[in-house]
């Protein structure tokens, strides 16, 4: 596509055509809440989940970092403005922070949370999922195993907690230092003194 997305070779000119809208959407959600976004990952879209056999794609959506660049891949249940402004802020997070620190820094729950911002759907929404407390059940998935391989419910319900968990602490330090956050991060600080910051 012009921005650089990629399509599957049979991809009607319609399609490509929404899949640039969608994608100059999701930057726009992006940019109104936390700023203009610097990440400029690489991302597929992709309509036939078969045809990369034998590696197993997500029918919605997935980011994956190779090296320094990050990679989106948006199967068809995922080409809509909260799929992919929920991945483009895993790359921001990644872009902004780095590799290393994301890696050895940033909890699962925190990334997740952080895409949920900008994700609308209401199926992920805590009131929907479950009343109580969110930070005592969220904050222990640290990592991609904890947080992703249990039960379509549970993982339902880990997205809700994280979502709720986040914009309670961007209530306390204002969505708009945000990025400020992430340099922090980048900087050497822990996780733990950027959030209490």
């Amino acid at each position: 596509l012009p921005d650089g997305a990629l399509v599957q070779p049979k991809t009607s000119e319609v399609q490509r055509h929404e899949f640039a809208v969608l994608q100059t959407q999701a930057k726009a959600r992006i940019q109104s809440m936390f700023g203009t976004p610097r990440a400029r990952p690489i991302v597929v879209f992709i309509q036939d989940t078969k045809a990369f056999w034998p590696f197993t794609l997500p029918s919605t959506g997935g980011a994956y970092f190779i090296g320094p660049r990050a990679c989106l891949m948006l199967g068809p249940n995922g080409q809509n403005v909260d799929v992919i402004s929920h991945e483009l802020m895993h790359a921001e997070l990644f872009e902004r922070v780095g590799a290393l620190r994301r890696l050895i820094e940033v909890p699962m729950w925190f990334d997740e949370g952080l895409g949920m911002q900008v994700d609308f759907r209401s199926r992920y929404n805590w009131e929907e999922q479950q009343s109580g407390n969110s930070t005592v059940f969220v904050r222990q998935f640290k990592s991609f195993r904890q947080f992703h391989q249990v039960n379509e419910k549970q993982r339902v319900k880990n997205y809700a907690a994280a979502k709720i968990e986040i914009a309670q602490w961007l209530n306390v330090v204002d969505k708009k230092t945000l990025y400020e956050h992430f340099k922090l991060v980048s900087d050497g600080e822990t996780f733990d003194a950027m959030l209490a910051k």
